[in-house]
């Protein structure tokens, strides 16, 4: 039986954990690029390609970018094993399947990037990835409803152009962290919830491409901190309020075309068409590269 004597054992225990579980994530893939060649024995495991170590903890893997690699496959659920990650990024590829619920036992994510690839199923729970600060799924397929419940203190929300359904949930503005949320290009039906009032440190609100409807969504009103909200191709109807510019001093962005809206400020919204999905005003998926 193996003992953790100063640490030695149990750091060597976590690498060879560490290892198999990359392994087997490159096992479930597909490269015909090559981008993994060098994961091998031959090659230090700190020095794998797109692979970062620990320097508090030797030999531990804190961080894995593989973007717009040309990998292809299922993402294997081995990564759940990770247990000292901190950046997860495998964007710009074209990974298939679900994703893996065993990524919400990531406790110490921050960074989870899986935009960019053609990803389906639900969002699984990540509850239990406490310190998770930006979520970007964005251009997948991913179906069924936006989780009620995220991590507290996420910051940035972003799950544009995939098939989510249902409402927004009330119970993000419990994320009082939250300055990024996205959700454009959807299929989510209702209004703004009331309580996104508490989100004041929002600054980024794109719901545009929706199925939303009902008057104007009053919550924004009260978000002064707001630089840029796009609720554009919608069924929103009735008026705009006249005070917008006064109640968000600090609004940027604009966009409520191809809605409903009638009133003086009709001609100053401009429309988002459709095939601009992936024009300037959508968030880098790359953001927290």
């Amino acid at each position: 039986m193996a003992f953790c004597t100063q640490g030695v054992t149990c750091s060597f225990n976590g690498n060879y954990t560490d290892k198999v579980s990359l392994l087997e994530f490159k096992n479930s893939i597909s490269d015909p690029r090559q981008s993994l060649i060098s994961w091998n024995d031959s090659t230090h495991l700190c020095s794998w390609e797109g692979v970062q170590c620990s320097v508090k903890h030797p030999l531990r893997v804190t961080s894995l970018r593989l973007i717009n690699q040309g990998l292809v496959g299922p993402i294997s659920p081995s990564l759940g094993n990770l247990t000292f990650l901190k950046v997860l990024i495998l964007s710009a590829n074209s990974l298939v399947g679900e994703i893996p619920p065993s990524l919400g036992h990531l406790h110490r994510l921050q960074i989870l990037n899986l935009s960019n690839n053609t990803l389906q199923g639900t969002i699984p729970s990540l509850l239990n990835c406490s310190n998770l600060k930006g979520l970007f799924l964005e251009v997948n397929q991913l179906a069924g409803q936006i989780p009620e419940h995220l991590p507290f203190g996420l910051q940035k929300l972003a799950l544009a152009v995939n098939n989510l359904t249902g409402n927004i949930p009330s119970s993000l503005a419990n994320i009082t962290t939250l300055n990024t949320f996205t959700c454009m290009c959807n299929n989510i039906k209702g209004n703004i919830p009331n309580e996104f009032t508490k989100l004041s440190a929002l600054q980024i609100l794109y719901v545009g491409i929706n199925k939303l409807s009902g008057q104007f969504p009053q919550p924004v009103l009260n978000l002064s901190s707001l630089l840029k909200f796009s609720a554009a191709s919608n069924d929103f109807s009735g008026e705009v309020p006249p005070n917008i510019g006064n109640s968000l001093p600090n609004l940027q962005l604009l966009q409520l075309g191809a809605n409903f809206f009638h009133g003086h400020t009709r001609n100053t919204c401009a429309a988002l068409p459709r095939h601009r999905w992936r024009g300037p005003w959508m968030i880098n998926p790359l953001f927290w590269k």
